[in-house]
C-alpha cells in the first residue's frame, strides 16, 4: 500500500469528496487483492465509525497531514461537482487553504482569493 494512495483517502474523506462506505469498498478490494493484507484495512473494512475516526486512522497507517495545492483543488472540485458539498462549503474550503496570509500566498492563491472577495455578496464572516 503506498503513502499517496492512503493520503489521498485520508484527505478526500476530510473534504467529503467520498464517503466512508466509498472508502471501506477500496479497503476490501485491497484486502481481497492482497495474500497478507494490513491489519489496518481490515479494521477500515469492518469498522462502523465516523469519518474523521477513519480519517485518523488512515493517519496512524501513514497518509501524510499536507497534501500538494493541485491534489487539494481536485478533491474539492470532485466532492463539489459529485454534490457532496454546496458552492458555500467549496468557498470556505478554498478560501481557508489559500486566502489566509497575503505575504505567503502565491500569485495562484491571490487569484482565487480575488475572485472570492469580488463575488457579489461575499462577506469575510461568512468563512468563519
Amino acid at each position: 500500500m503506498d503513502q499517496q494512495h492512503i493520503t489521498i483517502l485520508a484527505h478526500a474523506l476530510e473534504l467529503n469528496a467520498l464517503a466512508v462506505e466509498e472508502v471501506q469498498s477500496w479497503c476490501d478490494k485491497q484486502i481481497a487483492e492482497s495474500e497478507e493484507p494490513n491489519y489496518w484495512l481490515i479494521e477500515l473494512s469492518t469498522s462502523r465509525k465516523h469519518r474523521l475516526d477513519i480519517v485518523n486512522q488512515l493517519k496512524k497507517a501513514g497518509a501524510l497531514s499536507e497534501i500538494e495545492d493541485e491534489m487539494y483543488l481536485t478533491l474539492v472540485a470532485g466532492a463539489y461537482f459529485r454534490e457532496r458539498i454546496d458552492h458555500h462549503m467549496a468557498t470556505q474550503f478554498l478560501f481557508l487553504r489559500f486566502c489566509i496570509d497575503w505575504e505567503v500566498m502565491t500569485d495562484l492563491h491571490q487569484q482565487i482569493f480575488l475572485i472570492q472577495v469580488n463575488r457579489p455578496g461575499f462577506s469575510g464572516d461568512q468563512v468563519n
